[in-house]
């Protein structure tokens, strides 16, 4: 993967621009850590963000595929795994 396949990956036909402009060579190790990711999310079944991804202390790994609200957000923070 070069950083011409990364060309227009994020445009929308309502795009209204900014974001972060793209790195020109962006380094092997930096091109391996976005695709590994990639397939993470794939594989947990994330289709975009906000995803948050953690594991409960039962080792149960949990996919919310939205931002939680301060009260979740709070649950989860009580039950999810640190380590």
């Amino acid at each position: 993967m070069c950083s011409s396949d990364l060309k227009g990956w994020a445009q929308l036909p309502d795009d209204l621009g900014g974001g972060i402009k793209p790195l020109p060579n962006p380094a092997s190790g930096t091109l391996a850590a976005l695709k590994a990711n990639e397939q993470l999310m794939r594989d947990l079944g994330a289709r975009g963000t906000p995803v948050l991804i953690y594991r409960s202390a039962d080792h149960v790994v949990h996919v919310t595929q939205r931002a939680p609200s301060v009260e979740e957000l709070s649950a989860i923070a009580a039950t999810a795994v640190f380590d």
